[in-house]
């Protein structure tokens, strides 16, 4: 099993056997987790389907587009992966762990989920919440230091911990809150969240699981239930603590970051935060030296005042974008600029920012990178925080073209357009990027897509007794197609070859269809099937409409 480190870039190695027992021990936990005897994904999507087109009927949705996005079709099965907890193991006697991630992309609740987070997340209280890195650096340095103890706090396992139904509760009555005028009641909207949330199935080792509590990793709802659980929990909890409140306190999902006046009033809060709810726990890590660390900053106390600087784990690699990596230049200068970026902002003071560009200079030139080109970008850099703001370089509104990155010939095509735009696109800025061309990805799954959950797909069907041959798209399952093609569908020229033709008939089934191509979107689903269409010309097709299609900047 090859995979990559929780939090970190490098190359890990397991065995199989141990990597499956792993994910067991996660799964097998029946307040979370529950086997299933089959695949609910048919029946789950059609189920969602009935209910969406309910509450489109009483006026919920404002706009088809939304609708249409929100609606599943051909929706495939979620995926559980482990990623190990590397950064967790103190000893060789310490047991690995794996961060469990349920991959729902394309899954029958993930655009509803998305939906609800998008709904949601604006109404959250982030009081507490450190929004970044560079935000929390800017707070701790106006906080006074008066002989300050420093501990930071660790939810145990939050997504999976957390009460799902409280928390959805929580989210509604805050929706209807902030958004009265919704025209759906409350009972509608929670069971909305019960599809998004515990109506997530998945499978692992050719069987299927479902989670009943909790929220998933990987799902668009994960983090934004935990931050409102946390957020709609944390005011209280502090606002009634009876002994010595921190004075400083932030929080990032499931890491909190406190200072107190001294140790002893840091774990009498620890104890009362613990008592809070039985779902959550908390576990601490104390300063060390007047040092401690929070997201990727360490923070320590020097001349009656808070330093900060970069903080790497013991686990760290170094491993980044190698500069000999089959990706546009543009990626490889946007790297070394992040890094600078991530450097001048953290960094308290010119001595500490020297010395992690060392760092930073030493780590690219083991990726390949060449030490004269990441002296330019510092200089640059440098140059442009220390120059007068030329207002002609200023931000203005801009369209993107996105093109596949395969070499030159990218290249190439990049400045043919660009030619084209200056010529046609005169009152109109614009700006060509690449996307960097897979090839694959290290997390494989020994689970093939069933025949069933086939969608998004051109496929093909060829009669055994003529050899007459079709073929078709769909975005839904291509065993619903398939069965409308040889039963139902009287305009499927399929059908009406096989009606017309008894021996035909009798020798069809679903074995004669095929798949020939995939594509991501309805618009490349069109075009592929136009091209093999074009290139195969099978005789059952009949053109009897077309697509415009056009380029819009």
């Amino acid at each position: 099993m090859i995979t990559r480190p929780d939090k970190e870039n490098g190359v890990v190695l397991l065995d199989r056997e141990y990597y499956n027992k792993l994910i067991y021990d996660i799964i097998s936990d029946t307040g979370k987790f529950k086997k299933l005897s089959k695949d609910p994904t048919i029946q789950r999507e059609s189920k969602l389907q009935r209910y969406l087109r309910k509450i489109k009927a009483k006026g919920f949705f404002t706009d088809d587009l939304t609708y249409n996005n929100v609606y599943p079709t051909g929706s495939s099965t979620a995926r559980i992966y482990g990623l190990p907890k590397l950064h967790k193991l103190k000893s060789d006697s310490d047991v690995l762990k794996l961060r469990p991630i349920i991959s729902s992309i394309g899954t029958y609740n993930y655009n509803l989920s998305k939906f609800l987070a998008n709904k949601l997340t604006p109404f959250i209280d982030y009081q507490f919440c450190a929004t970044d890195s560079f935000s929390f650096v800017k707070e701790i340095k106006e906080v006074s230091f008066n002989s300050n103890f420093l501990i930071s706090f660790d939810v145990c396992s939050l997504f999976t911990m957390i009460p799902l139904s409280e928390t959805i509760d929580i989210a509604v009555n805050l929706i209807f809150e902030r958004q009265p005028g919704l025209k759906i009641t409350k009972t509608e909207l929670k069971t909305l969240f019960q599809f998004a949330t515990s109506g997530t199935h998945f499978l692992f080792n050719s069987e299927y699981f479902d989670q009943i509590d909790g929220v998933s990793m990987g799902s668009p709802l994960g983090p934004v239930l935990a931050n409102l659980f946390m957020s709609h929990n944390e005011g209280s909890w502090i606002e009634n603590y009876k002994g010595v409140k921190p004075f400083y306190y932030r929080r990032y999902v499931d890491d909190i970051f406190c200072i107190f006046s001294t140790e002893v009033d840091a774990k009498h809060f620890l104890s009362y935060l613990n008592l809070q709810h039985k779902n959550i726990r908390f576990t601490f890590e104390s300063e060390n030296e007047g040092k401690l660390s929070f997201l990727d900053v360490l923070i320590f106390k020097k001349n009656d005042k808070f330093e900060t600087t970069l903080f790497r784990k013991t686990t760290f690699t170094g491993l980044l974008t190698n500069f000999v990596s089959y990706i546009p230049l543009d990626y490889k200068l946007g790297l070394i600029k992040t890094l600078i970026h991530r450097c001048f902002q953290i960094c308290s003071t010119w001595q500490l920012f020297h010395t992690e560009i060392v760092n930073i200079k030493n780590i690219l030139t083991k990726n390949c990178f060449p030490p004269d080109l990441v002296d330019r970008e510092i200089k640059k850099f440098l140059s442009s925080k220390f120059s007068e703001p030329n207002e002609k370089n200023s931000l203005k509104e801009q369209n993107y073209f996105t093109l596949p990155y395969i070499g030159n010939i990218s290249k190439f095509t990049k400045t043919q357009i660009s030619k084209l735009c200056l010529q046609f696109c005169k009152n109109t800025k614009f700006k060509l990027v690449f996307t960097p061309f897979k090839i694959g990805s290290l997390f494989s799954s020994k689970d093939p897509v069933p025949l069933t959950l086939s969608s998004s797909v051109v496929y093909k069907f060829i009669c055994r007794s003529c050899n007459a041959s079709y073929i078709g798209e769909t975005q839904r399952h291509l065993n619903t197609r398939i069965k409308e093609h040889l039963y139902s569908d009287k305009n499927s020229h399929v059908l009406q070859h096989l009606i017309a033709n008894d021996v035909c008939h009798k020798s069809s089934d679903p074995c004669c269809f095929t798949i020939i191509d995939r594509a991501s979107s309805p618009f490349r689903l069109k075009i592929k099937e136009a091209l093999h269409i074009g290139w195969q010309n099978p005789v059952l097709n009949k053109q009897v409409k077309n697509v415009m299609v056009g380029i819009n900047v």
